[in-house]
């Protein structure tokens, strides 16, 4: 599977996945339409510990 030509959306740590209708430019606390950069995944990822979550939304 090929998650750069498949995927709709990405978030980090976000909750209500199952109710996100629309992807803006934010991966954390919201969807974002494009890949996360290491910079934003850094910023996003709080946690400090391994309790972190990606999540990917399909086509």
């Amino acid at each position: 599977m090929n998650l750069g030509t498949s995927a709709k959306g990405y978030g980090v740590n976000i909750s209500g996945e199952n109710n996100i209708t629309s992807f803006g430019n934010s991966a954390d606390q919201a969807a974002k339409s494009t890949a996360i950069t290491p910079a934003e995944a850094a910023t996003a990822c709080k946690n400090t510990d391994s309790t972190n979550k990606v999540t990917y939304f399909m086509k």
